[in-house]
């Protein structure tokens, strides 16, 4: 538990091969132990089994009868109970292992993630800054460009390629940010539906067939059934949805009548 609490505070490549080390034989040592509590099991199954224990009396040539094993069977009980703890330990203990791995494994991930996104971004600052280059580049030719005796040329010219810079730096950074938006309505989050109740409102994705056959024109087969199935599913909740709106106006209306009925 210690490394476990250690590697809490601080992921690094020694605590994550200790760790595996000890699951490894943390998984022997439970399997062992779950083998010794299932064979104590059977054991206690068993009664003539439990009579031929007594090792005492069977040498001295006394047998004992079948159900008169009651010592043996409480002494085997607690065994069974210890045994049983120590499997539940080490079960607990392979969670607790596998769910810091899975933890573990994710924090890298996003480590990861972020160390390729500031490359990314290192990148498009690059790229912006060879643009701007590019046409410094072609100023600085032992060519005549008509601009040399002019006052404007440098400031100008150094003007124009900052700014070109800064614009190619925007652009990329935009198809970035793009790039990295995640939505679990596609895209752009377009063709949605509110549907409102009194206290809450709801996002309800309403796409024809026809549109997602389209947009799902190039994708994998499978992505495309899945689309149609979950467009049904929606169509089906937005018509017993309907439906309960229906019914809720009929109960309306009918104790409206009532009520001037009453009247």
């Amino acid at each position: 538990m210690r490394v476990l609490r250690d590697l809490e505070e601080d992921i690094d490549r020694d605590k994550l091969r200790r760790i595996l080390i000890y699951s490894k034989k943390l998984g022997t040592f439970e399997q062992k132990a779950r083998l010794v509590r299932d064979a104590i099991d059977d054991l206690l199954e068993a009664d003539d089994d439990l009579a031929a224990m007594y090792l005492t009396e069977k040498g001295q040539g006394h047998e004992r009868e079948d159900d008169n094993h009651e010592e043996v069977e409480l002494l085997l009980e607690s065994y069974h109970k210890v045994c049983d703890e120590i499997v539940q330990v080490s079960s607990n203990l392979i969670s607790a292992i596998r769910n810091t791995e899975e933890v573990s494994r994710a924090i890298l991930d996003a480590n990861r993630n972020s160390l390729m996104l500031l490359g990314l971004k290192v990148d498009i600052g690059t790229m912006g800054i060879s643009v701007g280059m590019f046409i410094a580049a072609l100023y600085g030719m032992n060519l005549e460009n008509f601009i040399e005796e002019t006052n404007y040329g440098f400031f100008g010219i150094s003007g124009f390629c900052t700014v070109l810079s800064i614009i190619a730096c925007m652009y990329g950074l935009r198809k970035l940010r793009k790039v990295q938006r995640l939505s679990m309505w596609g895209r752009e989050g377009s063709g949605r539906m509110k549907i409102g109740g009194h206290s809450r409102t709801r996002e309800v994705e309403e796409r024809p067939m026809a549109i997602l056959a389209e947009n799902d024109r190039g994708r994998h087969l499978g992505e495309t059934v899945e689309g149609i199935r979950r467009a049904e599913r929606m169509r089906e909740w937005q018509e017993a949805y309907k439906a309960l709106r229906e019914t809720h106006k009929d109960a309306k209306l009918g104790s409206a009548v009532g009520g001037l009925g009453k009247r």
